[in-house]
């Protein structure tokens, strides 16, 4: 028996330890936003849009540099070359040529070029890079903004939940009691077997439906856990402090000012359109000639420049010069990546456009069913105090043989329907107004 209540307590010590229990977690709103913000896999993914957008712009202004280069290399000619010479008397005394002469060549040198004008493209590229990263940075805030929402929005369905269970155990207590009353009444003779089964009934419905709220419990609590990027048995607990609050009255046309300025969205399309502006300048750019400048240093063994000294010594020399090209077919191409470039700033403008429109239809749907949840408490609060005086007033009907027991049952059902409708009325207020925040970059 010793041996046994060791051998369960160390599977049960190795079961804890292996996660064989769910983990209960209690957390707050802000705990929960602050997981879920530094978990998010789509803010990860825009934090990395904004490194690749910067390195994008590095390499741009490394293209703007000088490009310097060295090169090195030796070259041995066989010796069957015939020796090519000068008449004596015409030249001087006889003398073989140096290329067949000498049989090593040691080449070395130095070069620099740099780009000097190309239409600007290099430095409109540059811009347009810088303008790459400033949006990418855009929308990253947009995503953290939508993510912190979505963690609110789900913590608060979750909490609606739980909440529901408790109206609903709570009122299965309350026909539980009602049941006992029945049955006694039923053992006097002051109620028919019909009527306990009423109640029972009636319990059995609540029970059904504490049991489907269970249910979306656990796929709120499943999906918030892994928004959150906690392991997937952990129970989350919700911290109710200040969940509730009254809410001011919100400034509509203020709070659509507000959004047609400040929104990350609206910041990140008017940032794309001067990409394209930027874009159409760089296409503009192959109109032009490019002018080059460069310098060359050389130190070779022959130095050939010194073509009719046959010495094997190194030997230095220099050139500097300015160079233009201009490609005339870019005068005919060109035009149809200006044209492109026209079109992507048309179509800009109208996303930019639509985007707004959409703006503000969102903040005027948030709104909306902000104020809808806001009259829905004031309604709801009479609903609840009527349907509990109904249920006051049925209860001594009944007692009194006025009433009958699905009267009762009906009144008790109403009181459950009404608590319901108000606590949901008080989250979707919540969750609309976290919406109408987020909408109006508040």
């Amino acid at each position: 028996m010793y041996v046994f209540k060791k051998t369960l307590i160390a599977f049960l010590l190795l079961s804890f330890a292996s996660g064989g229990f769910a983990q209960t977690k209690l957390l707050t709103l802000e705990e929960a936003i602050d997981l879920g913000m530094s978990y998010n896999k789509q803010l990860k993914v825009s934090q990395t849009h904004i490194g690749i957008s910067d390195t994008k712009y590095k390499q741009e202004l490394g293209q703007l540099a000088p490009a310097v280069s060295i090169n090195s290399g030796i070259t041995h000619n066989s010796t069957n070359i015939p020796v090519l010479g000068f008449p004596g008397g015409l030249f001087g005394p006889s003398s073989g040529i140096i290329g067949a002469t000498l049989h090593d060549y040691y080449l070395n040198s130095l070069n620099i070029s740099q780009v000097v004008f190309a239409g600007l493209r290099g430095w409109n590229t540059l811009a347009m890079t810088r303008e790459q990263i400033r949006a990418a940075q855009y929308d990253l805030a947009a995503d953290k903004l939508t993510t912190r929402n979505n963690i609110i929005v789900a913590y608060y369905n979750h909490y609606k939940l739980i909440e529901s269970k408790k109206v609903v155990a709570e009122n299965i207590k309350v026909l539980q009691q009602r049941l006992k009353d029945v049955q006694n009444q039923q053992t006097v003779g002051m109620a028919l077997k019909n009527d306990v089964l009423q109640v029972q009934l009636s319990i059995s419905n609540l029970e059904q439906s504490a049991a489907e709220v269970q249910s979306g419990i656990d796929v709120s609590n499943y999906n918030l856990t892994i928004m959150l990027g906690l392991p997937d048995s952990t129970k989350i607990e919700i911290v109710e402090a200040g969940l509730l609050s009254d809410k001011a009255e919100f400034d509509i046309n203020s709070g659509l000012k507000n959004a047609l300025v400040k929104r990350p969205e609206i910041k990140a399309a008017d940032t794309r359109l001067d990409i394209s502006h930027k874009s159409l300048k760089i296409a503009r750019g192959y109109y032009s000639p490019v002018i080059s400048g460069g310098f060359n240093y050389y130190y070779n063994n022959p130095n050939q420049r010194v073509f009719f000294e046959s010495h094997s010594e190194f030997d230095h020399s220099w050139d500097i010069g300015v160079r233009l090209s201009w490609n005339i077919t870019n005068l005919f191409t060109t035009q149809f990546q200006t044209k492109e470039a026209k079109l992507n700033i048309q179509q800009a403008e109208a996303q930019h456009d639509q985007l707004s429109d959409n703006i503000k239809m969102e903040v005027n749907s948030n709104y909306s069913a902000y104020k809808l949840a806001m009259d829905k408490i004031q309604l709801n609060k009479q609903s609840i105090e009527q349907a509990k005086e109904n249920q006051r007033m049925t209860k001594d009907q009944y007692t009194n043989g006025i009433k009958n027991i699905t009267d009762m049952l009906n009144a008790d059902n109403l009181v459950t329907v009404s608590e319901i409708n108000m606590l949901n009325a008080r989250i979707d207020a919540e969750i609309s107004y976290s919406k109408l925040l987020k909408s109006t970059a508040n």
